[in-house]
């Protein structure tokens, strides 16, 4: 699956999650070595990705999830949000996140942080435009990379609930802009 941006969640002092592609396990690791970056909660670097052709990965968004012992899951879906939304702003309808282990420590379950993701991520999407003529392009993909296959359902499930969550959430924002 093709996707234009991939959001790669950073623990403070862990370095470069394994597994990335290359050239984005490069980029990352030249900005820690600047101090450009280091893991900070809520810190965020963006890195444009040169285009080969029209279609494929143009944007990484590297977000600073904090100390491995300090993550709280409402801090981590914020971050992520924002991440999605400024995905969105560079125009990008499909969105890869790098799950990693290390966020299991904190958030109760894996399927827990699946159901975080996907409600982050539907409230992220919500704009109000009902009677908007022109409507923003809206995130239509968002793919999940795990490390342990083994944790495929749980991660399915989760992002199910949270789809379904995000989804009221927004409905209701929605019964609320509304002019009576």
């Amino acid at each position: 699956n093709e996707i234009d941006a991939l959001i790669v969640p950073m623990v403070t002092g862990e370095g470069v999650p394994k597994g990335l592609p290359k050239f984005a396990e490069q980029l990352i690791k030249d900005a820690i070595d600047r101090k450009e970056f280091s893991g900070k909660a809520r810190e965020m670097n963006h890195f444009l990705v040169p285009a080969a052709g029209k279609k494929g990965l143009r944007h990484i968004f590297v977000v600073g999830i904090g100390k491995a012992n300090e993550i709280e899951a409402t801090d981590f879906g914020e971050v992520f949000g924002t991440a999605i939304r400024q995905a969105q702003s560079k125009k990008a309808s499909s969105v890869g996140f790098w799950y990693r282990d290390i966020l299991e420590e904190q958030i109760e379950s894996v399927r827990h942080l699946a159901e975080i993701i996907a409600e982050y991520a539907q409230m992220a999407r919500y704009e109000y435009s009902e009677y908007l003529k022109k409507k923003k392009p809206q995130l239509k993909q968002l793919i999940v990379y795990i490390e342990n296959k083994d944790e495929q359902k749980a991660i399915s499930q989760g992002l199910k609930i949270g789809s379904t969550i995000g989804k009221m959430v927004n409905d209701s924002r929605d019964l609320c802009n509304r002019p009576s």
